[in-house]
């Protein structure tokens, strides 16, 4: 994966959350659940970093932190 897909991914999770967030009105459990999922991203890819992983992993790693929870 690289980063022109990661960031087709993180667009469509902003997509996702507008759409709940169209539907439903600002509500603050889903507001924790974004935020969440975002935070796990992020500290993916810092882990990715620390163990040394390519760019290709890396994104992946990034990806998999934000998708982690979608099926919820």
């Amino acid at each position: 994966m690289d980063v022109k897909h990661l960031e087709s991914i993180r667009k469509w999770f902003e997509n996702y959350a507008s759409d709940y967030y169209r539907r439903c009105g600002r509500l603050h459990q889903l507001d924790l659940k974004e935020r969440h999922s975002r935070r796990v991203a992020e500290n993916a890819g810092l882990l990715a970093d620390d163990l040394g992983w390519g760019d290709s992993d890396r994104c992946l790693a990034v990806a998999a932190g934000l998708l982690h929870d979608i099926g919820r």
